[in-house]
C-alpha cells in the first residue's frame, strides 16, 4: 500500500510538473508599455510639429542586461491599414528622431527610460490630403525573449488643419452637364460635408440635389417644422430619416450619408448615429446632377459614387486626396478670396459663392 501511495505521489509530481513547463506564462519578457492593449497610439500634429513619448518595459525585473533595438517598421503600418480599413503612409524619416534607438535594462530593473518621438515641422514631403503614422517596432533582443504580440506600437498622427472658411455664404445654383459620371444615376452613394451655424431656427435648410426632373432628390435640413430645433432631418424622394444625436450651433459638425442600395446610414462627426432599411428606395439609382447649396458656412463637400465605410469617414473628415478612387465631386470651399469654388476631384466642376472669407480656422476645433 505504502508503495502504491508512493508511486501515485510520483505521478502527480510528473504531472505536475509537465503543466507548468507546458502552460506557465514566461515570466520575463520585453515589450512596448503603450502597446499592452491597443497597438496604436494618437498624437495631434500641425505644421509645426509635435511630441509624445513611450516606454519599454519588462514584465519582471530583468535577471541580467537586456539590449534592444527601436526602428520604424513598415510591415508593422501595413498590418495596421489592413485591419482597420485605413491607409496611412509612414511619415518621411527626416520629420522625426526617436530620443534613443538602443534600449540598455539593467538587472533588476523594470524599465528603460521612456523613449520620446519628436515630430519636426512639417515640409513639401507631405500632403495635406493624406494620413501618415510612425510604425515602430523593438528588434535585436539580448538577454531575454520578445513578447510578440506588444512589440510594436503604431503612433498615428492627426493633423490639425488651418484653413479658410466662407461666412453668410450664398452659393449660385448648380447643375453638372449631363454627360458627367456624377450626374449619371447612382446605386452607392456617400454625400458628406462640415457646416456650421450661428444660431437654430425651424426649417433650416442645409441642401437640396435631384435630378432637374423633381424625382431622386436628396434633401437635408434642421429642425422640421414640428421637431426640434436641433435635429438633423435626411430625406431621400420625400422619405425622412432623422438622426437620434443632436447639433450645437456655433460648432463645426461632419455630417455623412451613405446609401448602399438598401440601407442609409449617417454618421455625426465621424461615428454612425443612424442605420435603417432604405425600404421602398431600396435599389434606387440617384443622379447628382443638380444642386442647391442653403448652409451660411459650409466646407470640404464631397460626393462619392460608392457606399464608404466608418473608418473611410471618421479618418479623412478634414481633408482627403483628391485622387481617392469613387471621389466624384470635392468642393473644399477653403479659397480665401474671389467667389470660384474649385472643385478638387478629377471633372474639375467649379462653382461659385460669395461671402465673406475668414483665415485661421481650426479643424478640428477642439485640437490645440
Amino acid at each position: 500500500m505504502k508503495k502504491l501511495f508512493v508511486s501515485i505521489c510520483a505521478v502527480a509530481l510528473f504531472c505536475l510538473a509537465g503543466c507548468k513547463a507546458e502552460y506557465d506564462p514566461i515570466t520575463e519578457n520585453i515589450y512596448i508599455a503603450d502597446a499592452e492593449n491597443v497597438n496604436y497610439k494618437r498624437l495631434t500634429i500641425d505644421n509645426e510639429g509635435g511630441s509624445t513619448s513611450f516606454s519599454v518595459r519588462m514584465s519582471a525585473p530583468a535577471q541580467s542586461q537586456v539590449k534592444a533595438t527601436l526602428h520604424s517598421d513598415p510591415a508593422v503600418l501595413e498590418e495596421y491599414n489592413k485591419l482597420n480599413g485605413t491607409n496611412y503612409l509612414p511619415l518621411p524619416e527626416h520629420l522625426y528622431s526617436l530620443s534613443e534607438e538602443e534600449i540598455t535594462i539593467e538587472p533588476g530593473k523594470l524599465s528603460a527610460s521612456p523613449i520620446k518621438i519628436n515630430i519636426n515641422p512639417l515640409d513639401e514631403t507631405v500632403n495635406d490630403a493624406d494620413k501618415y503614422a510612425i510604425p515602430v517596432s523593438i528588434a535585436g533582443v539580448s538577454g531575454t525573449s520578445l513578447l510578440e504580440a506588444s512589440s510594436h506600437l503604431v503612433i498615428v498622427l492627426d493633423r490639425v488643419i488651418v484653413t479658410n472658411i466662407l461666412k453668410n455664404a450664398k452659393f449660385s445654383k448648380f447643375e453638372l452637364p449631363s454627360d458627367t459620371e456624377a450626374a449619371k444615376d447612382m446605386s452607392k452613394w456617400t454625400i458628406e460635408f462640415l457646416f456650421r451655424v450661428d444660431q437654430l431656427y425651424r426649417n433650416q435648410q442645409l441642401f437640396w440635389v435631384d435630378d432637374r426632373k423633381n424625382v431622386n432628390s436628396v434633401f437635408v435640413r434642421l429642425a422640421e417644422f414640428d421637431h426640434p430645433v436641433d435635429e438633423l432631418q435626411f430625406k431621400l424622394n420625400n422619405t425622412p430619416c432623422y438622426g437620434p444625436t443632436r447639433y450645437q450651433a456655433n460648432v463645426w459638425h461632419h455630417v455623412a450619408i451613405v446609401y448602399d442600395g438598401v440601407s442609409y446610414r449617417i454618421f455625426k462627426d465621424g461615428k454612425l448615429d443612424l442605420q435603417i432599411g432604405a425600404g421602398t428606395n431600396a435599389g434606387l439609382t440617384c443622379s447628382w446632377r443638380y444642386f442647391e447649396i442653403t448652409a451660411k458656412s459650409m466646407s470640404e463637400l464631397r460626393v462619392w459614387s460608392c457606399a464608404r465605410t466608418e473608418s473611410e469617414i471618421a479618418n479623412n473628415m478634414y481633408a482627403v486626396n483628391p485622387d481617392t478612387e469613387y471621389l466624384e465631386l470635392y468642393w473644399k470651399i477653403n479659397e480665401g478670396e474671389g467667389s470660384v469654388i474649385h472643385d478638387y476631384a478629377k471633372y474639375h466642376h467649379d462653382m461659385t459663392a460669395t461671402g465673406t472669407w475668414v483665415p485661421g480656422q481650426r479643424f478640428p476645433e477642439n485640437m490645440e
